[in-house]
């Protein structure tokens, strides 16, 4: 094994597998309560909710600038 390779595991047990945090502010994003859990997943429910609304609007949109572009297409061929 190489030193630096050495070196960097040692740094990394001594920080408690935090390495490269040296200087720098550790953030903490673990729900801090049951309460915090349960928000944490109703928004990442809401998340998927308003995805998928959004995929269909946009479907929408597509489908409905389809339709004008076919429809100008038609009228300037005179059909």
């Amino acid at each position: 094994m190489s030193q630096r390779l050495k070196t960097a595991l040692a740094r990394l047990f001594r920080a408690g597998g935090r390495a490269g945090t040296e200087g720098r502010t550790v953030v903490d994003v673990r729900p801090r309560s049951a309460f915090d859990a349960l928000l944490d997943l109703r928004l990442t429910s809401l998340e998927k909710r308003v995805d998928e609304m959004r995929g269909r609007i946009y479907g929408l949109i597509f489908l409905v600038l389809g339709a004008v572009a076919v429809q100008t297409v038609l009228r300037l061929m005179g059909l």
